[in-house]
């Protein structure tokens, strides 16, 4: 072979190569929005440091619509509920039927259950995710595919009052959305490089590895930055025990929950407003504080350094205040706020740290909102 003809495959190969990256780009930017990656498979060993009240793993599996959930069917009596909201929904720390939309999905495929509702069978899609706020569930529940739901269940707030205390509660509140590539993991708004690694071609592949080998993700030391962020709380520099000005911030939160409410009600036929629970009462023990990690001036989860906090109470009363403005925004949408506090023993039984469940916990909100899903 000569030169000139070695030279001339080598600029067909490359041609080749860049059209085909250009129709992977135009395939991937008409494809639909996802919050987890379709088909993703995770295994966490759960470290008892955590909490002794959780199981020794925790298993993460995602289904065909991105859903936190077992693969949904497709039968004429199917009643299909999604459950959106950042951590608490998400469950991370909690195996896949330990999250309580899974203890919601095996609650209301009951015999009883199910007659209440008129179905043959129901999927519950869990498509809550760490970090997001209410305006970001509201753009899950515009953007993920149509699906003929018969419920929503929102559990918002948290994220919001979190995202706040990090900026140090500025009486502006004012805030960037969160970007649509933080919020779903597929999206057609996914941006591509000239490296292999950031190919179009590249995220093909990874797509249809995800789906037809399913490789599972370990994740094998997951607990070492929850130790190292509970030791900067316990250790911290400063405490701020006064509630900040939050005026604004609750006003602007209570007009981006109203808007997720409202994008609910367009794609359901029931929409429910789930109290966000959290481990409140009036006095703690050292043992008890000692799991909190929560409320400080800058992420410890993203590897921040944090030496000031706001005080657990704060941070509880605050929550009260996001409460009332959630009852508010039911009440005008005439929707159910759904109290999970009264039913939940305070105690590390119920949780891992401020807001987030144990398998217990999860057990009872599962229940709580389940029976209220069944009342008329």
């Amino acid at each position: 072979m000569t030169v000139t003809q070695i030279v001339v495959l080598g600029v067909v190969a490359l041609a080749a190569l860049a059209a085909a990256e250009l129709i992977a780009r135009a395939l991937l930017h008409r494809s639909g929005y996802y919050v987890w990656r379709r088909y993703y498979r995770r295994f966490m060993p759960v470290d008892p440091v955590v909490s002794p009240h959780l199981a020794s793993h925790a298993d993460f599996a995602v289904n065909s619509d991105g859903e936190r959930a077992p693969q949904c069917p497709s039968r004429p009596d199917l009643f299909r509920i999604l459950v959106a909201g950042g951590s608490a929904v998400e469950c991370a720390d909690l195996g896949q039927a330990s999250t309580w939309s899974a203890r919601m999905q095996a609650r209301l495929n009951r015999s009883d259950a199910l007659r209440r509702l008129g179905a043959g069978y129901v999927h519950v899609g869990n498509v809550g995710k760490s970090g997001l706020d209410a305006r970001a569930v509201r753009e899950v529940i515009q953007r993920t595919p149509p699906r003929a739901l018969g419920a929503i269940v929102l559990m918002i707030g948290a994220g919001n009052l979190v995202r706040w205390l990090e900026n140090a509660a500025p009486p502006d509140a004012t805030f960037d959305p969160l970007p649509l590539t933080r919020i779903f993991d597929e999206s057609p708004t996914q941006q591509f490089g000239f490296t292999l690694s950031t190919l179009a071609l590249a995220e093909l592949r990874r797509r249809a590895l995800a789906r037809w080998l399913q490789p599972l993700d370990a994740r094998v030391r997951a607990a070492q930055w929850r130790v190292r962020a509970r030791r900067m709380r316990h250790d911290a520099q400063r405490f701020i025990t006064e509630i900040p000005d939050a005026t604004r911030f609750l006003d602007i939160f209570e007009a981006e929950a109203e808007a997720a409410v409202v994008a609910a009600l367009a794609r359901a036929d029931r929409v429910l407003i789930a109290q966000h629970p959290r481990f409140q009462k009036p006095e703690y023990t050292e043992a008890e504080r000692a799991l909190f990690w929560m409320g400080g001036i800058g992420n410890a989860y993203r590897g921040d350094v944090v030496t000031t906090y706001f005080s657990t109470e704060v941070l509880m009363a605050l929550l009260d205040r996001v409460d009332e403005r959630l009852r508010a925004v039911a009440h005008r949408h005439g929707v159910r706020f759904v109290e999970t506090q009264s039913q939940l023993p305070m105690s590390a039984e119920s949780f891992i740290d401020c807001f987030h469940l144990t398998t217990n916990g999860a057990e009872v909100v599962g229940r709580v909102i389940s029976d209220a899903l069944l009342e008329p």
